[in-house]
């Protein structure tokens, strides 16, 4: 074998055991936020999302995000899946609905909304520098639905017979949203920029404000008692 033979076979052999054994990469630097500020997120039946970063160790506030910041320029998405799902029911109560596709398009344009939150919210999250997201628990979600329409009822009339009519009226006309879905979503965007995520029972009065705050609030405080 040649000098310059042997010069290729070392060349290979080295380079094959670079191959097997690679240096190691520097892995990707993993998300810390401050332990002392959290953010709770609330869930409401015309709103699906309203987020508070706070700074637990006062229990105040730092920012509050509603869906129309959330979502910015996309709110527009929202009203138009808002109509569509009063189309759907309407069409569901007169039993007109006999296309699949109507539901296929509905439930796209849901999933890309609820995209939409998860980003906004976890940018938002990591803009405050917040080391959590604590998610309203939605065992209780049905509870919160029917106290927010009867505060909503009680806010139009002082008469139980007109407050009961509105809160039924009102039942009908807005589609309660996917909440377990937009909760997954969140989980994920959240994970994927190295957050962790919590759940705790979403209080049932209160603007949906309060509530995420609350929630941030009773989140760290869990841990506490754990």
């Amino acid at each position: 074998m040649t000098s310059q033979q042997k010069d290729f076979v070392r060349k290979r052999e080295k380079t094959l055991a670079l191959l097997q054994n690679p240096f190691p990469r520097p892995s990707r630097p993993l998300y810390e936020g401050s332990p002392a500020i959290l953010a709770g997120v609330s869930f409401g039946l015309d709103k699906p999302a309203t987020l508070a970063i706070v700074d637990v160790t006062t229990g105040k506030a730092i920012a509050y995000r509603s869906i129309r910041q959330l979502l910015g320029d996309n709110h527009k998405l929202l009203n138009r899946q808002r109509q569509r799902q009063q189309q759907k029911a309407q069409q569901r109560r007169s039993n007109q609905l006999k296309f699949a596709s109507s539901r296929v398009s509905e439930g796209g344009l849901g999933d890309h909304i609820d995209s939409l939150i998860a980003k906004a919210i976890v940018q938002t999250v990591q803009r405050y520098n917040a080391s959590s997201i604590v998610l309203g628990d939605l065992t209780n979600i049905r509870e919160v639905i029917e106290s927010e329409i009867q505060a909503k009822a009680e806010q139009k009339t002082a008469l139980k017979e007109i407050q009961a009519k509105y809160a039924r009226d009102y039942r009908t006309s807005i589609h309660r949203w996917s909440y377990s879905r937009l909760a997954q979503k969140i989980e994920s965007k959240a994970l994927q920029a190295g957050l962790t995520v919590e759940t705790i029972k979403q209080p049932s009065i209160g603007t949906l404000q309060d509530k995420a705050r609350e929630i941030a609030i009773a989140g760290f405080q869990s841990r506490k008692v754990s």
